[in-house]
């Protein structure tokens, strides 16, 4: 088993994860995906769990005050082998209230759907943006981003720098938003275009 990857290495772009290491989102029912996180966390059995959080700010009687709160309230994400994934669940003799996010548009030969694989480099900049913890940055549906003409960009300097993502303009700014494939869009705060550059991503995952 390969060593246990730490979240500075998963999150270099010159980071090139082992074979069979894929990230799952697993669907946590009676609100037990923070007690799951808490027994997984300082394992180290060759894998990486994230539970993503978020600051929400909130005022009340004229102060400002800023909380974290789960991004996903039922929902982990594990960095592994499919085999450890499937320990975790009731199929594999995990926890009955721990199942995969299934893909929707995916089936194996059985007919049956397969597990949702988060292509790394979609996910590796998911974690490098959320975990900056800033206020403005979150989780944005479709209807309220305007991407803008092109493809892919890098931002070069700045909390969000390496993340890469798509240039658009959300609540009336010009952010990066990284497309997540099966769990969404995440927008970065504003970014200055002078802090992007194209970038051109040729890897698969």
């Amino acid at each position: 088993m390969p060593d246990t990857p730490t979240f500075d290495q998963i999150t270099n772009l010159d980071f090139q994860p082992s074979d069979g290491y894929c990230w799952f989102m697993f669907r946590i029912t009676y609100s037990r995906a923070r007690q799951l996180y808490d027994e997984l966390k300082d394992k180290q059995d060759g894998y990486l769990v994230w539970f993503p959080c978020e600051k929400r700010i909130t005022y009340s009687q004229g102060r400002k005050y800023e909380e974290l709160v789960p991004m996903f309230k039922g929902n982990l994400f594990i960095f592994s082998t499919f085999q450890q994934a499937l320990s975790l669940t009731r199929r594999g003799g995990g926890h009955d209230w721990v199942d995969f996010v299934y893909d929707r548009t995916s089936r194996n030969d059985a007919g049956r759907l397969q597990p949702l694989l988060i292509p790394f480099r979609q996910m590796c900049s998911f974690v490098r943006a959320a975990n900056v913890m800033h206020p403005w940055a979150h989780i944005v549906s479709e209807e309220d981003i305007r991407f803008r003409p092109g493809g892919l960009v890098r931002i070069t300097d700045g909390p969000f720098r390496d993340v890469i993502g798509r240039v658009a303009r959300v609540s009336g700014q010009t952010r990066v938003v990284v497309t997540i494939k099966g769990v969404g869009h995440y927008s970065t705060a504003y970014i200055s275009c002078r802090f992007l550059e194209p970038y051109d991503d040729n890897t698969e995952n």
